[in-house]
């Protein structure tokens, strides 16, 4: 896809213009935003269709201990009614995203907090 193909190109989104896109892959697609709020310029990630239907992705974001050690901390939310859509999902959230091969991923399927 081009930008010249995209129809969201020059649209408003949540709070958002939409200036070109960015990026796509299998998690979604990527544009360049202005906040009209702010009036900043941001990077606005749409999430794909089979990833947004019944549960919820939140993230990626800085885990509430950013740093530990040294290394920098992220988190991704994965929400679901049942377990098997949650894992399922995460699968795919996993094999999408082409970590390098420094980054290290926890998985903890029933988290009593975010630290």
């Amino acid at each position: 896809m081009q930008v010249s193909d995209d129809p969201r190109v020059g649209t408003e989104l949540a709070g958002y213009r939409i200036v070109s896109l960015l990026g796509l892959g299998g998690m979604g697609v990527v544009y360049l935003a202005e906040d009209l709020r702010l009036k900043r310029r941001v990077a606005l990630k749409l999430l794909a269709a089979g990833l947004a239907e019944d549960g919820e992705v939140l993230g990626p974001s800085p885990a509430p201990l950013p740093r530990i050690r040294g290394r920098f901390r992220w988190q991704i939310l994965v929400k679901e009614r049942e377990d098997m859509r949650a894992r399922t999902r995460l699968r795919t959230l996993l094999t999408e995203i082409d970590l390098p091969r420094a980054v290290k991923v926890i998985v903890d399927v029933d988290p009593v907090d975010l630290l």
